[in-house]
């Protein structure tokens, strides 16, 4: 389920099977704008869309969080709904930040053909393997 109107109406009648959280999240200093920052952006959410996609009935797919520097604090996120949050990051120094903060982290590599629709989906396929290796534990 994503985070729409619709989704959360369904949500309110199913949220009973529904036990993970994935949250993107992304480092969006306000110096660095650009297209490629945007394409970057764009790549992350596409990958969660996917995953979201494949495991629709339990998974909640979160707006993405956007962090002004690097200094900033990830909120603590706690819930007895979600026992599997697992964040997700296309930049190294917040994935290796939110795994010293023993947050469940996946880094998304990007790819110079990121249009390409065959590596989007090879890509969503390891995220959504790795919620799968996540459940196991």
């Amino acid at each position: 389920m994503r985070w729409t109107l619709e989704d959360m109406k369904t949500y309110e009648g199913a949220k009973e099977y529904i036990d993970t959280a994935l949250i993107p999240v992304y480092l969006l200093a306000p110096d660095a704008l650009g297209v490629a920052k945007v394409k970057e952006q764009r790549w992350l959410e596409e990958i969660c869309v996917y995953a979201e996609r494949q495991l629709t009935g339990r998974i909640v797919l979160f707006p993405t969080l956007y962090l002004v520097n690097e200094q900033t604090r990830i909120p603590i996120f706690e819930s007895e709904q979600f026992q599997n949050i697992q964040w997700i990051t296309t930049q190294s120094e917040l994935h290796e930040s939110l795994t010293a903060s023993n947050y469940s982290s996946y880094l998304l590599e990007r790819n110079e053909n990121e249009d390409d629709l065959s590596i989007m989906v090879k890509e969503g396929k390891r995220l959504t393997q790795q919620i799968m290796n996540q459940w196991k534990k």
